[in-house]
């Protein structure tokens, strides 16, 4: 078994986990769609021998979806799930450009949204939360693993096993504290 492979497995088996950790917070469909992304691709790959990343951009959208309050979610079931449904039509034949463009406006849109979270955590309640910070990093990293692999960029396949080495690491963060642990919230001063 080749080192790639290893890091692979190593790092599906560690998201995998968190959902668990996470049950009933707010961030559990968050992990759990999350969690669902790689697995399924290694399932594509090893059963049908297809190169197809079919999954990640309808779990991607899910996953945006996930950080949004359940009341935001009901009011606005319809028009979601069309978009869902329009996400799945386009990605059964999309080119790896349009692929690459389309899952890294989603993660655009979900760094967005959690930049936003941070921003009233920070200067309305005062509180900088170590964990949004840590999953706008994870975002980030997979931009970078993204475009990394798409451009080629000195060696681009290189680049994605060392952010999945290090979203390893960040997986560990998650499995150990959750998004409510008194320890990642700073309190800031008042001046």
């Amino acid at each position: 078994m080749s080192i790639q492979n290893i890091i692979t497995y190593v790092s599906i088996l560690v998201w995998s986990t968190i959902p668990f950790r996470h049950t009933g917070n707010k961030y559990f469909y968050f992990f759990y769609f999350t969690a669902l992304m790689d697995p399924l691709t290694l399932y594509l790959r090893l059963v049908f021998h297809s190169s197809s990343n079919f999954f990640y951009m309808p779990l991607q959208y899910l996953t945006l979806i996930a950080l949004f309050n359940k009341q935001i979610i009901i009011k606005n079931k319809v028009p979601i799930i069309i978009l869902l449904v329009i996400i799945g039509l386009i990605n059964i034949k999309i080119d790896l450009l349009r692929d690459l463009l389309l899952n890294s406006l989603i993660i655009f849109s979900i760094l967005l949204k959690l930049f936003v979270e941070l921003f009233t955590s920070t200067f309305k309640q005062k509180l900088l939360n170590l964990f949004l910070i840590t999953l706008i990093l994870n975002m980030v990293l997979m931009i970078f693993q993204f475009l990394g692999v798409y451009t080629g960029y000195l060696n681009g396949y290189f680049y994605f096993y060392i952010a999945i080495i290090l979203e390893i690491f960040i997986g560990l963060f998650f499995w150990i504290f959750k998004e409510d642990n008194p320890k990642l919230l700073i309190k800031l001063n008042n001046r």
